[in-house]
């Protein structure tokens, strides 16, 4: 069925055809998920009334609150089956958190990150099969804390995402690295709102992004100083190649300002591999595939080294080397 998803916080013109999506997304019903692993502190249950900001409601889904009680925690999914699910993940420590979703069907996620005096890495790996679906939704709440998120968003046909980070004391810091990859007619809509609510905060969102094939993608990221978020700081910048000439980028990033002394930028970079570079490695007695692979690879390796597991690393570069 056809559905209207992942409205941007503030409406542009509708001539860029980018304030939200059209996309068919199937008809499920909620299973009893119960292929996953996780190695933390957590409880699980089924609840009623599934509500997400991407626009998307179900009766029931599947509960996780996860406790962050040790250095690393590590949760994957086997998506064989639908999935709806809601993971809450409550720390007062400093700890990285691991998730990842590998199968071939559809992944309905809300993320739900409340931190009090810590520091977080939370890792989402996206590695389902082709055809598979990834929808996730990142609600983040900061009081005297740091969190990174890392998101690599390579796997399925749809993938939708959506994000809304409150930084809700001075000196706290949240920060965005996200990589995605389009290949044949995937559907990629990325919708991230970071708020600075108040003074000597930071947020920087960095995307690295590869389309190959009739792929579309939609990039709208929103920075909101508050007043009385004086003294902040907020930065966001995309970068898109385009590997043919039938992808399609589409890029909307805002910047919304109530306070006067604040350092905000904002910038996005779409294009085809630059044939400077591409020429100079060519010269040096490489192949012109070789020299694409590793311009390719030294764009995607910003984010792909955020992720402290090497093998992990070099799983992800592999899939996408494959595929392009």
């Amino acid at each position: 069925m056809e559905k209207i998803l992942n409205s941007t916080p503030v409406r542009t013109t509708n001539k860029f055809k980018i304030n939200d999506i059209k996309v068919d997304i199937p008809d499920i019903e909620f299973i009893n998920f119960d292929d996953y692993k996780i190695d933390g502190n957590y409880n699980v249950s089924i609840k009623d009334k599934f509500n997400s900001r991407i626009g998307l409601d179900y009766n029931k889904y599947l509960n996780i609150d996860l406790d962050v009680n040790k250095d690393n925690i590590n949760l994957e999914f086997n998506v064989n089956k639908p999935l709806v699910l809601n993971i809450n993940i409550n720390s007062s420590i400093d700890s990285t958190v691991n998730i990842k979703y590998i199968g071939n069907n559809i992944a309905i996620t809300k993320i739900n990150t409340s931190l009090n005096n810590s520091n977080i890495k939370l890792n989402v790996i996206n590695l389902l099969d082709k055809e598979a679906y990834n929808i996730i939704e990142f609600t983040n709440t900061l009081v005297d804390s740091n969190m990174t998120t890392n998101f690599i968003d390579i796997g399925g046909k749809v993938k939708l995402s959506n994000l809304l980070t409150d930084l809700n004391s001075s000196n706290s810091t949240y920060n965005l690295n996200n990589l995605y990859l389009g290949i044949n007619e995937d559907i990629i809509d990325m919708n991230y709102l970071i708020n600075l609510n108040k003074p000597n905060t930071n947020s920087e969102l960095v995307v690295e992004g590869l389309l190959n094939d009739k792929s579309k993608k939609s990039f709208k990221g929103t920075l909101d100083f508050k007043e009385g978020s004086s003294d902040s700081i907020g930065h966001e910048n995309e970068n898109c190649i385009l590997l043919s000439d039938e992808a399609k980028s589409k890029s909307l990033p805002m910047m919304l300002c109530h306070e006067e002394s604040v350092d905000g930028a904002h910038g996005v970079s779409t294009g085809k591999i630059d044939e400077e570079k591409l020429f100079y490695l060519m010269s040096r007695g490489l192949s012109k595939d070789e020299s694409i692979r590793l311009i390719l690879n030294a764009n995607i390796n910003k984010i792909v080294n955020c992720i402290d597991d090497v093998n992990l690393q070099q799983e992800i570069i592999d899939i996408i080397n494959k595929e392009i």
